[in-house]
C-alpha cells in the first residue's frame, strides 16, 4: 500500500525524500512494531500504515528536522502497535463471548 500511494505523488523530489525517509526508518519501526505483534507480517503491516499516513501530511512532515522526523514515526509506530494489541484483545474477547453463548446453547438445547 505505501509504495502504491508513493507512486501516486508527482513530485519527483517528494517522491525521492519519503522513499528515503522510509528506508533509512523502517527497520526500527518493523523492531518497535514486533514488539506489540509478535510476528513480521503484522509488523511490516503497521509499519506500511504509518508511513501511509506520513504521504497523506507529507506536507507537514518533510518540513520538520531529521530527528523530529524519527521522533514523529517511533510514536505514531508505538501508537499504532498499541491500537494493533487492543483490536486483537477486542476480537478475542468477541470471539470467547461468541463460543461461550454456542457452549450455552448447546448445553441447554
Amino acid at each position: 500500500m505505501f509504495f502504491t500511494c508513493l507512486m501516486m505523488i508527482e513530485d519527483e523530489e517528494e517522491r525521492k525524500s519519503l522513499t528515503e525517509l522510509y528506508y533509512i526508518h523502517r527497520q526500527r519501526c518493523v523492531y518497535i512494531a514486533k514488539k506489540y505483534t509478535h510476528n513480521e507480517s503484522d509488523a511490516e503491516d503497521i509499519v506500511h500504515d504509518v508511513f501511509v499516513k506520513v504521504i497523506e501530511h507529507r506536507d507537514e512532515y518533510l518540513k520538520i528536522s531529521k530527528d523530529e522526523f524519527k521522533c514523529l514515526v517511533i510514536a505514531m509506530t508505538k501508537n499504532a502497535g498499541v491500537d494493533f494489541v487492543r483490536k486483537k484483545q477486542r476480537l478475542n474477547n468477541a470471539l470467547a463471548k461468541c463460543q461461550d453463548n454456542m457452549a450455552d446453547k448447546i448445553e441447554s438445547g
